[in-house]
């Protein structure tokens, strides 16, 4: 599945089940950027598979509605269980050196990869 719009890219491979995002991703509860994303996330928890990767390392920008929504899926995730998730992300990017980190915090099983 793919998601795209005029500056990002959300990307699903279900054979992976890694979910990679890039460009600049600016949700808000006007377009239907976020229903999207959130559709996407949750059609994936309900596949119920044994890992879900988040692939961030392109992702130049996300605004606080983006990081939140991030947050409550992994927080759906770590609530199911039996699913682990992992999420790789890159060092020179500033907003995920200073938000990543947070989701540990929400699972501490998560597993984090920096590139």
């Amino acid at each position: 599945m793919r998601i795209e719009g005029s500056k990002y890219i959300i990307c699903y491979d279900d054979k992976t089940n890694t979910i990679s995002f890039s460009g600049k991703l600016r949700l808000d509860n006007i377009d239907k950027s976020l229903s999207q994303l959130v559709g996407l996330l949750d059609q994936i928890l309900e596949e119920e598979p044994d890992q879900i990767t988040l692939d961030v390392r392109q992702l130049e920008f996300l605004n606080s509605l983006g990081i939140s929504t991030i947050s409550k899926f992994i927080i759906k995730v770590r609530n199911r269980r039996s699913i682990h998730a992992a999420v790789k992300a890159s060092k020179e990017s500033s907003w995920q050196s200073k938000s990543i980190v947070n989701l540990k915090k929400i699972m501490p099983s998560l597993s984090l990869s920096w590139d």
